[in-house]
């Protein structure tokens, strides 16, 4: 039987749209910490001031004004909130089939996301023709002027052409969304658990208990779907995080290092030199 699910390990699995017949929403938001969430939608994310970190699935991504991160459907992902990583993003989210009964020839993004396992790539820098795009349906949704809706969607068809000609990854059948979703609810709970509490000490044992598995088959599932083993994952998170902290020249090592969960600096030392392949230096805080 599964343990009930605290308030920081829900994950959110329907977005709800005021209007059923425009399943479409761009929001204002800031990069404070937000739970786990993973839905069917599409989410689109236009960085517009300052700096922000997240995750989307197994990845850590920093993002700064000017880029897009692409969340496709069942990609489980939250921001991270450091000091250092307070930007502001317009979220724009709209259904999988948002286009499909606007035009004929429009692209069966069902088909090629939930069906085929393909999926976008998460972030995309420097590409000005998508910034001018995100730019004009924020305007658009805004304003609310007559026909918007009608732009809106030949604005969001460009878009998805845009990423489909250009940004578009092959299948892959063991993380088609079929195939994950299941396995992501079962091991949601110890992805949160990793995500809010990396300081903590973490073991495999009590994060196979909060998703109520054994260790056996809760191993065998979290890396099915992060393509990792537990303490791979976890390394590897701390890792990106105390990178990330110690950007800024006056963080101390040990501190950070403490922070992040690691017993002391030395110990740090060694994970870091085993997973990046190189010892830690003043370089690598560029």
């Amino acid at each position: 039987m599964k343990n009930k699910k605290t308030q920081s390990e829900i994950i959110s699995e329907k977005i709800a749209f005021s209007d059923d017949a425009f399943r479409i929403k761009v929001v204002d938001s800031g990069t404070g910490r937000t739970k786990n969430a993973l839905h069917e939608e599409m989410e689109i994310k236009y960085f517009y001031e300052g700096s922000s970190a997240l995750t989307v699935d197994s990845e850590v991504i920093t993002a700064k004004a000017g880029d897009v991160v692409i969340i496709n459907p069942y990609e489980v992902h939250t921001n991270i909130r450091l000091d250092e990583y307070k930007g502001r993003y317009y979220n724009m989210i709209f259904d999988v089939d948002f286009l499909s009964s606007f035009t004929n020839n429009s692209p069966n993004l069902r088909a090629i996301l939930l069906t085929e396992g393909r999926k976008f790539q998460n972030l995309i820098s420097g590409n000005a023709r998508i910034e001018r795009i995100m730019e004009r349906i924020i305007e658009e949704m805004n304003e609310k002027k007559e026909y918007y809706r009608e732009i809106v969607r030949n604005l969001v068809g460009e878009l998805v052409f845009i990423l489909l000609r250009d940004y578009l990854g092959s299948g892959n059948g063991r993380n088609s969304a079929a195939d994950k979703i299941d396995k992501v609810r079962l091991v949601s709970p110890a992805l949160s658990e990793i995500h809010l509490n990396y300081a903590d000490k973490i073991t495999v044992e009590k994060l196979a208990a909060k998703c109520g598995l054994s260790k056996y088959y809760f191993c065998r599932t979290f890396k099915n779907v992060t393509g990792k083993t537990v303490i791979e994952y976890v390394t590897e998170y701390r890792i990106t995080l105390a990178e990330l902290m110690l950007k800024d020249k006056s963080a101390r090592v040990g501190e950070v290092a403490a922070l992040c969960g690691f017993c002391d600096e030395n110990y740090f030392h060694r994970r870091y030199k085993k997973v990046r392949g190189t010892a830690f230096s003043k370089k690598s805080r560029q």
